[in-house]
């Protein structure tokens, strides 16, 4: 999952066996193209398979991704998709999308058609007014319902819906405006599932291949947030120690080794030593690439700037020797002059 963070990309990654979910990675990156997180969902995997005895290609084995809807991970996962198919015999992977999210746009659709409602009906849905006119139901009476008190002033759109009434147009208007927002908003989100998507009424062979991939990519939301903390909290910390930290966490690595015996822990130890050297190895080149790609972005943002600089400078020159060729209008005087002929004009009515 990408992430912007105060101008910086991150881009974080988890495995989903069907048992856990385990933290693969946490990367800065220099751009937040799909291209960019690929190459780094790539680095990522690599890191992982090199620490293995047999080499276990890790990327073929993927059969489904699960994102936010964002236009760039879809993309991203296009790409990766393109990548598995090519090394898995022409293997096919299932893109889905976070189940969760589409509960912020459902509220984002009832929120535009609450503030048309208050415009075309000439209601108030919300209860700040009464909080302004009377504030000591926030202040004593705690009125707004935030914890424990009294029941707040019923708003116009709650009385009219549970108004025992028969003939509420104005209710069944409500309901119809909302269930018909709400139906083209899910037919646009789970287009892959109605009768006509490819997962509608899916077989037994997709759902045994989908069954490790989880509802939602909660799991990779907190990973950003905390990642956001260390960065909030520890602006100085570098990456590959948020990585460590977070990994060593989630992962429960502690409680894995302690199930070890002690001539696995022992291998495994000596294994992370020999492999220390090339790991701070690796850290330093990724680092050293990130500073020379972040300054080669800069250095074409300048050249951009510059370039539209001079692109304005040539129309605003082109503009002036226009000027200066035919002569400025004079808005006013010509308006004026107008103005003088119409009213010395005679009509069909003035006699002569």
């Amino acid at each position: 999952m990408p992430q912007l963070k105060k101008g910086r990309h991150f881009v974080g990654l988890e495995i989903a066996t069907g048992e856990k979910v385990l933290t693969a990675g946490l990367r800065e990156v220099s751009n937040g193209k799909a291209s960019t997180y690929v190459s780094c969902t790539n680095e990522i995997i690599k890191d992982i398979e090199i620490t293995t005895k047999v080499m276990i290609k890790i990327l073929p084995k993927v059969k489904s991704f699960m994102t936010d809807r964002s236009a760039t991970e879809h993309k991203a996962n296009t790409l990766l998709s393109a990548e598995i198919h090519d090394e898995n015999n022409n293997t096919e992977t299932h893109n889905f999308k976070c189940a969760v999210h589409p509960l912020l746009q459902f509220s984002d659709v009832c929120t535009k058609q609450i503030v048309k409602l208050e415009k075309d009906k000439t209601v108030n849905i919300d209860g700040s007014e009464i909080c302004i006119a009377n504030p000591e139901l926030v202040l004593t009476e705690n009125g707004i319902k935030l914890f424990y008190g009294p029941d707040f002033p019923d708003d116009d759109i709650y009385s009219y819906l549970l108004k025992p009434c028969n003939l509420d147009y104005f209710t069944k208007d409500i309901i119809v405006k909302f269930c018909f927002e709400l139906k083209v908003k899910c037919m646009q989100l789970f287009k892959d599932f109605m009768p006509t998507g490819k997962y509608y009424a899916p077989n037994d062979e997709i759902l045994n291949i989908c069954k490790s991939c989880p509802s939602n990519n909660i799991s990779v939301e907190r990973l950003m947030a905390k990642m956001d903390n260390c960065i909030v909290n520890a602006p100085t910390y570098n990456t590959n120690s948020m990585e460590s930290v977070i990994m060593f966490k989630n992962n429960n690595t502690q409680e894995w080794l302690h199930k070890k015996t002690d001539a696995e822990t022992t291998e495994i130890i000596a294994n992370a030593r020999t492999q220390n050297n090339k790991f701070l190895s690796d850290i330093k080149c990724r680092k050293k690439d990130l500073f020379h790609q972040n300054i080669e972005t800069i250095r074409q943002r300048q050249i951009n700037e510059s370039n539209r600089q001079v692109k304005l400078n040539v129309e605003m020159q082109t503009a002036l020797d226009v000027f200066n060729r035919n002569g400025i209008w004079n808005t006013d005087s010509k308006n004026k002059g107008k103005n003088l002929r119409k009213s010395t004009k005679k009509g069909p009515n003035y006699s002569t």
